[in-house]
């Protein structure tokens, strides 16, 4: 149910959030090997021709690329903040986890979602998330970063 949960989640992305994909690099499945929404000289390789487009790859054919997303970039005092950790292509068999570790966050590790509410001494702060996620031993280069800025 978790997993239905996060794919849910991933797909209203546009409706919620915004998707992660526009100008982000997430690789695509163009027959260039390019990455998608990038400038010529910004592209990079998705494989280089052999399967494998990050050293993450472990031999085990799956190459793990997941993008952070948060509800809100400014909360104020008292709201809560989700983040959503989605690897591209979905795949429900990962198991998420988010940096830093220890911060106030309840993480579900299997639907890739964490959150957290704005306290106090949050205010005129910069919060910097990451997340990765795992299949076995195939673990993914972390995400990109996302920076919340609570505001009063």
């Amino acid at each position: 149910m978790r997993r239905l949960v996060a794919l849910a989640l991933a797909v209203s992305c546009v409706s919620l959030w915004g998707c992660p994909g526009a100008g982000s690099g997430i690789p695509d499945n163009d027959p260039d090997g390019m990455t998608d929404n990038e400038a010529p000289d910004n592209e990079t390789p998705s494989d280089n021709g052999n399967g494998n487009a990050n050293a993450n790859d472990n031999g085990s054919g799956t190459t793990l690329v997941v993008n952070l997303i948060a509800s809100n970039t400014t909360p104020g005092l008292n709201e809560s903040v989700a983040l959503l950790c989605i690897t591209t292509p979905p795949n429900a068999d990962a198991v998420f986890s988010f940096q830093p570790a220890g911060r106030r966050l309840t993480v579900d590790a299997e639907a890739g979602v964490a959150t957290f509410i704005i306290s106090e001494s949050d205010l005129g702060s910069e919060l910097s998330f990451t997340c990765t996620a795992s299949i076995g031993d195939n673990v993914s280069e972390p995400s990109n970063p996302v920076v919340i800025l609570p505001t009063s």
